[in-house]
């Protein structure tokens, strides 16, 4: 026979097996099995919603034939002629004719006790159980139903009470305290299966009678699952629910419209599923035939097969080796196709796997070489910010000491110092906040922000430069609040980078102006200025690092070319725009930041946690093996009225402490015998020094020093230089709070 004709496709095969009907059989008994266990299901609900009505039927019955039997009783003359102790041997024959009834009590209209059968005649002013019921009689002048009740440990009752009545006036409220066997009889009298749980609950929903674990449960709440379905249905309904020993049933329950007492029925859900197990039973019969059909099948088709997949197998884990597979002939057409791909496979993998080794090791190569690169740079940055802002520090305090001495024949050159030490700082803090942007590592400190407060301090940043202008800076604010949700200093960089590029580029009689403009759900400010403008070609690249227009060899206006970038990035991470227009060289441009709103609740509340208050002074260590800074630091906190005392290293710092206890501790981490974290441990150690409140001064600013810095015990970290006012604000909040 040809080949050709031998070959058969592997979906020819596979008919065979789907030819059993195990699929169409699997589906039609799933289907109706659903359909079955629906049925038993609505079967049972049926039957637990229609006894728990029947049951309460009984139970409403047997509620107003004692309060029939109650108002006969109330008919008594003794009660019109105010003979209590007759009346009273009246009621006592009463309650040896009911065997349902604990006992009887009379109270007069005023609720108070004149009697109570099994207390006997003289037992009046007794305190009476279920205050409640008893004022819902008085007031209303109806029968009324109370809850169950502990008249006796161990003894449980249940009070129905009913006015006595005499010319629409109210004489007497006359009480039956129903034993709760008689509500059980009636549940037994219908014949409820025993493994079903049959509840009875007053109105306050407490366990008046429970077929099941009478004595255990009676008075108790019901189970959550119960109580849901009570929620959801309240006069009738049927769900799912446990029980209080935690078997799930399908209940049935039916409130009494006069009483509100409640008749549940539960019927076990095993119950109802076993019919159901009996068919998935039969089912799984019918499909493990069919699989035993199948396997028969198979048997004969695998014959067939074996082989061939074997040499498949064979083939795939020499693929997996990397050696040569050969292709493969069995006379199934899907299996010879099969391991003709594994063979060009293999030979497809053996080059890639040359290509990708070689590609591996230049990769490991320069991921070697990146990551050593990062690190140099981290590195690099720290140390760099480090070494450049303790010299910074020291000088910035001593230009406050200066100013709070009130130096006035250097003024001028106090003035150039600090522009020059300004200039400095902002060079250092755009260098250190373009590479925590570049690595992901800039946070934002997110609160309600008022942004005419943020042009307001911009335009006090910028005042030296803006000084020497002829023609003043126009300032128009919004006429309404205009808050965003951000962080204040970095927002109050933004504006200020974009005031110090303007001032720059701006000749000093031409115009400049910042304007604040709230719009339905933003708030812009625009910076115009009749400066350089923009070059065309420029333009799309202003706000790109290094990215600037043509300077002269003086570079009287230049920078680094790091402003506009670090703009760009803090308004993005404000969730705004940023963006530049200009007409061209010598038109000017204007510079447009657009913030999203906040409503007024966020502006009351931040205005409230605003509010600024003096503080008070206090005792505070500086730690700093930077004379110049410890000194400086020193002389300007204790011109403002502290006491301060000051040590260059960590283990004179530990010494003082026995004759010093401060408030407040400013430490640099970079000390010669033990660094700052360790010294913070120290202080927090020392019985005298407990609750100091330390306060980092450094010129480590990366974000894993910050954190070590948290973790060790500092309030705050602080990066040299620190701008006078805010490290005099922190220094007065922290005094405020240990206060």
């Amino acid at each position: 026979m040809d080949k050709a004709r031998i070959k058969r496709p592997l979906g020819y095969r596979l008919f065979l097996l789907a030819a059993t009907g195990i699929v169409p059989l699997a589906i039609f008994a799933a289907l109706a099995m659903v359909n079955l266990a629906a049925d038993r299901r609505i079967e049972a609900e049926r039957a637990a919603l229609e006894l728990s009505r029947a049951l309460a039927s009984a139970v409403d019955a047997e509620l107003r034939s004692t309060q029939a039997a109650l108002e006969m009783l109330g008919l008594s003359e003794h009660l019109d002629n105010g003979d209590i102790d007759g009346f009273f041997r009246i009621a006592l024959r009463s309650v040896d004719n009911q065997p349902s009834w604990r006992s009887v009590a009379l109270t007069d209209a005023q609720g108070r006790t004149l009697f109570q059968t099994d207390y006997g005649p003289h037992s009046r002013g007794l305190q009476m159980l279920d205050q409640v019921s008893l004022d819902e009689v008085i007031a209303g002048g109806y029968p009324v139903v109370g809850h169950i009740i502990q008249t006796r440990p161990g003894v449980h009752a249940v009070p129905v009470r009913v006015p006595v009545m005499r010319d629409r006036k109210l004489l007497f409220t006359l009480t039956a305290f129903l034993k709760p066997d008689a509500v059980r009889n009636i549940l037994s009298a219908q014949k409820v299966p025993e493994n079903w749980v049959v509840t009875v609950l007053d109105r306050g929903l407490h366990a008046v009678s429970r077929s099941r674990n009478n004595d255990k449960f009676i008075g108790s709440t019901p189970s959550d699952s119960l109580r849901a379905l009570l929620e959801r249905y309240p006069d009738e309904g049927v769900a799912a629910t446990n029980t209080l020993e935690g078997d799930p049933v399908i209940t049935g329950l039916t409130r009494l419209a006069a009483s509100r007492w409640v008749v549940a029925i539960g019927i076990p859900a095993d119950e109802v599923q076993r019919g159901t197990r009996r068919s998935l039973t039969a089912f799984g019969l019918g499909v493990a035939t069919s699989f035993l059909l199948c396997a028969g099948l198979m048997l004969l088709a695998a014959r067939r097969i074996s082989r061939p997949i074997e040499q498949l197998r064979e083939s795939a884990m020499a693929l997996g080796r990397d050696e040569r597979v050969m292709p493969l002939s069995s006379g199934i057409r899907e299996l010879d196709d099969l391991g003709l791909a594994l063979s060009v496979a293999s030979k497809e993998r053996r080059r890639a796997n040359r290509e990708r080794e070689e590609l591996r090791v230049a990769e490991h190569e320069a991921l070697a070489q990146a990551q050593q690169a990062s690190r140099a740079k981290d590195e690099f940055l720290a140390m760099l910010g480090h070494e450049l802002r303790n010299p910074l520090a020291p000088i910035i305090t001593t230009l406050e000491v200066l100013r709070l001495r009130g130096e006035r024949g250097v003024e001028p050159q106090l003035q150039v110092i600090r522009r020059q030490v300004s200039h400095m700082t902002r060079l250092v803090e755009d260098l250190l906040d373009v590479s925590r942007i570049t690595a992901g590592r800039l946070e934002l400190n997110a609160e309600p922000v008022d942004i005419d407060k943020v042009v307001e301090r911009a335009l006090e940043a910028v005042s030296p430069l803006a000084e020497k202008r002829s023609r003043p800076i126009g300032v128009r604010l919004a006429a309404e609040p205009t808050w965003v949700i951000g962080d204040s200093e970095r927002l109050v960089q933004v504006v200020t980078n974009l005031l110090t590029n303007a001032l720059k580029f701006t000749p000093a009689d031409q115009q400049l102006d910042i304007s604040v403009e709230r719009r339905e759900d933003s708030v812009r400010i625009l910076v115009e200025d009749g400066g350089a403008g923009i070059a065309p070609d420029l333009l799309p690249r202003v706000f790109e690092l290094f990215s600037q227009g043509h300077q002269q060899l003086a570079r009287r206006s230049g920078g680094l070319g790091l402003g506009l970038a670090i703009v760009k990035n803090l308004v993005e991470m404000h969730r705004g725009t940023v963006a530049a227009t200009s007409a061209g060289p010598g038109m000017g441009s204007t510079f447009t930041v657009t913030l999203p709103l906040v409503s007024d609740i966020a502006q009351q509340a931040s205005d409230e946690a605003r509010a600024e208050a003096s503080g008070p002074v206090g005792r505070i260590l500086v730690v700093d093996d930077n004379v110049d800074a410890a000194d400086t630091l020193t002389t300007a906190l204790g011109m403002n009225g502290h006491t301060v005392r000051t040590t260059y290293d960590a283990g004179s710092a530990i010494k003082l402490l026995d004759e010093f206890q401060p408030d407040l501790a400013i430490l640099d981490i970079g000390l010669p015998d033990m660094d700052g974290y360790q010294l913070a441990g120290a202080i927090r150690a020392h019985p005298r020094a407990s609750r100091c409140v330390l306060i980092a001064l450094t010129g480590y600013g990366q974000r894993a020093d910050q954190e070590r810095a948290i973790a060790a015990g500092f309030a705050r970290h602080l990066t040299k230089p620190v701008d006078w006012d805010t490290l005099m604000e922190i220094v007065r909040q922290a005094l405020t709070r240990r206060a």
